[in-house]
């Protein structure tokens, strides 16, 4: 599969990098890398955050982990949660929410802090979903459980 055009509509982008995740849920890894191809010249073009950018950097995620490169990983949420800070906390939630946990491993202080910056923003407490995968991931922190059993 091609790339889009700069010209699509944003909705398409979005439907590509949802489809994407759709697809690498089920396993359909081909598919996704194919929907990962459509969409990452687009994000690698823009240096701003825009509605519905979380879709594609959490299908690049997924696929860079899944590719064993953690360090890719690393870099692109770093990036992703600094382009989304100023303007759109839900995005950034929403991706920290989605793959804190994976990326916990990698990087606990990059999760740790964007758990800490939005876990008492309105975009996270009105909204159930992020709100319980933020306090799970809150829950399991080294600052919160001593790795003894013992509760901080």
């Amino acid at each position: 599969m091609r790339p889009f055009p700069p010209n699509v509509s944003s909705s398409k982008r979005r439907f590509a990098s949802f489809f994407g995740l759709c697809e690498l849920a089920k396993g359909a890894v081909d598919s996704a890398r194919a929907a990962a191809a459509m969409v990452s010249p687009f994000l690698a073009s823009r240096t701003d955050w825009f509605q519905g950018r979380e879709l594609g950097e959490a299908l690049l995620l997924r696929l860079a982990l899944l590719d064993q490169h953690p360090e890719e990983a690393v870099e692109r949420l770093d990036r992703a949660l600094a382009l989304a800070a100023p303007s759109d906390v839900y995005g950034a939630a929403s991706l920290t929410a989605e793959l804190g946990e994976e990326m916990r491993r990698h990087a606990p202080d990059l999760v740790t802090d964007a758990l800490r910056r939005y876990a008492s923003r309105p975009e996270v407490l009105a909204n159930p979903r992020i709100r319980d995968r933020f306090t799970v991931l809150l829950l399991d922190s080294k600052s919160t459980i001593d790795r003894t059993s013992r509760v901080r």
